[in-house]
C-alpha cells in the first residue's frame, strides 16, 4: 500500500540572478540610442565572497511579505562600481566581491534581463566613451540621451522590460537640475511549471500567522510519484524544489523552506548561502530508486504581491557610504575624471505572482546619479501552512533570480 508525504509550505525565498548582453560600441554618441541583444555571454560562476544575495533579507527581517532580486542589484551596483575610483570603488568591493555574473539568453514573454543607462542630453558631452563602452560590451546597456524634464521615458523602459508590470519606478519629483544619469537593472520571468496543478485540487485550508492566529486560504495541491522533484521533511525544517518547464537550455527552479521549531524570523537571521545550500543538498530526490512507490503530496498557498527595499540604508548598514555623499569618487564616468559626481538615491522594487499555472516575477533597480553642488524515506503531506521562505534560481548555475517570505497570502 502507498504511503504519502505530505508538505505545507508558509514562507519562501525567492532568489534570482541576472546576467549580461555584449555589444561594442566606439564613443558615447555611437552609443546612444543602440539596442541591446538578446545573447548573454556565459561567464564563470559568482565566487563565493557573495555579501549581498541574503543580507537585504536579514537587514529588513520585519516579518512582512519580501521580494527581491540579488542578480537585479548586483547588475546595477557593478555597473555603478565600473565609474568608481578611490574609497568609493573599495566599499562597493567590500559588497560585491569579485561577482562574475552568468550568462542568458532571452526568452520572449518567459525570460528577459536587460540595463541601461540614461544620460541628460545637456551633459552627455561629458561622458567618458570608456565607461559607456564597458557598460554596452560587459552589461549590453541600452544607451539613451533625456531632457530628464520627467521621468516617462525612464519609466516606458522599466515597464516594457518587465512586461508591463513596473510602471512607476522612478517619480517625476526624483529627478531636478542636477540629475545627470541614471543606470538601471530590470529582470523578468513568467514560466510554467513542469508539473502543473490542477485547479479541481484546490481546497480552502488553514494558514498559521507568526502570532499564533489562523485564517482559511487557498492552497494549491500537487500530488507527485515519479517526478523530478527534492524535499524535507525533518523535525526542525521542511523544503521542495519543483522546476519549472525547461526553455531551451534555461531551466529553473523553485525552492520552498518552512522551519518548524525556529519562527522564520529567527531562521533567516541564523542563516547563510551554505546554511540553505545544504538544507537544498540533502533533499530526498522523488525519482530516485530508494523512494521508488511512494509519493509526495504538497500543499501551497497562492499568492501575489509587492516589495520595495529601503536599499540605501540597507548598503549604508554595510558600510556602503561615501557614494552617497559629496566625498563621492566617480571620476571613471566622466571625460574630466573630475569627482564632480555622487549618488543622491537608489531604488528596488519587484513584484510576484505564484498561481497554478506558474510563477511571474519582476524586478527592477534604478541607481539615480547627480552633479554635486554646493526524514524517513515514507510517503509524506507537506504542508506550507505557515510562514516561509522562498528562492526561484536557475537549475544548473544555481543563480539566485528572486527570494523572498510570505507571511500573508491573502
Amino acid at each position: 500500500m502507498k504511503k504519502k508525504l505530505i508538505i505545507v509550505l508558509t514562507s519562501t525565498i525567492i532568489l534570482v540572478v541576472l546576467s549580461y548582453f555584449a555589444i561594442k560600441n566606439n564613443s558615447v554618441n555611437d552609443s546612444l540610442n543602440k539596442t541591446a541583444t538578446n545573447t548573454l555571454p556565459k561567464s564563470t560562476v559568482i565566487a563565493k565572497d557573495d555579501n549581498l544575495t541574503l543580507s537585504f533579507m536579514q537587514l529588513e527581517n520585519n516579518e512582512e511579505n519580501m521580494i527581491y532580486s540579488p542578480l537585479s542589484i548586483k547588475y546595477a551596483l557593478n555597473m555603478l562600481r565600473e565609474g568608481a575610483n578611490g574609497k568609493t570603488k573599495e566599499e562597493l568591493d567590500n559588497v560585491l566581491g569579485n561577482i562574475k555574473l552568468n550568462g542568458y539568453e532571452n526568452i520572449e514573454n518567459v525570460l528577459s534581463i536587460a540595463n541601461s543607462v540614461f544620460i541628460k542630453d545637456t551633459f552627455e558631452k561629458n561622458i567618458s566613451p570608456e565607461y559607456i563602452d564597458k557598460l554596452n560590451s560587459v552589461y549590453g546597456a541600452d544607451v539613451f540621451p533625456d531632457s530628464f524634464s520627467n521621468a516617462e521615458r525612464i519609466n516606458k523602459w522599466i515597464s516594457d522590460k518587465t512586461y508591463n508590470e513596473i510602471t512607476d519606478l522612478i517619480k517625476d519629483d526624483d529627478i531636478d537640475s542636477n540629475t545627470v544619469m541614471f543606470l538601471i537593472n530590470a529582470v523578468a520571468m513568467d514560466m510554467k511549471w513542469e508539473n502543473k496543478f490542477d485547479v479541481n485540487d484546490e481546497k480552502e485550508e488553514t494558514f498559521y500567522y507568526k502570532d499564533g492566529s489562523a485564517d482559511t486560504v487557498n492552497m494549491l495541491v500537487n500530488t507527485f510519484h515519479y517526478e523530478n522533484i527534492g524535499f524535507s521533511d525533518e523535525d526542525d525544517i521542511q523544503s521542495i524544489t519543483m522546476p519549472y518547464k525547461k526553455y531551451g537550455d534555461t531551466q529553473f527552479e523553485f525552492i520552498a523552506i518552512m522551519p518548524k521549531k525556529k519562527t522564520l524570523h529567527d531562521f533567516i537571521k541564523d542563516s547563510t548561502l551554505e546554511s540553505i545550500d545544504e538544507i537544498i543538498n540533502n533533499q530526498c530526490d522523488l525519482s530516485a530508486d530508494n523512494v521508488s512507490g511512494h509519493s509526495l503530496e504538497l500543499h501551497i498557498p497562492g499568492f501575489k504581491y509587492e516589495y520595495e527595499l529601503s536599499i540605501v540604508d540597507d548598503l549604508k548598514a554595510l558600510e556602503v557610504n561615501e557614494v552617497f555623499t559629496i566625498d563621492a569618487d566617480l571620476s571613471e564616468i566622466l571625460k574630466s575624471k573630475a569627482s564632480d559626481l555622487y549618488v543622491d538615491d537608489i531604488k528596488h522594487k519587484a513584484k510576484i505572482e505564484l498561481t497554478s499555472e506558474g510563477t511571474k516575477a519582476v524586478a527592477a533597480t534604478s541607481v539615480e546619479i547627480n552633479k554635486k553642488s554646493c526524514a524517513m524515506m515514507k510517503d509524506h503531506v507537506l504542508h506550507f501552512n505557515k510562514p516561509f521562505m522562498y528562492i526561484i534560481r536557475d537549475t544548473e548555475t544555481k543563480d539566485i533570480f528572486f527570494i523572498g517570505t510570505l507571511y500573508n497570502p491573502q
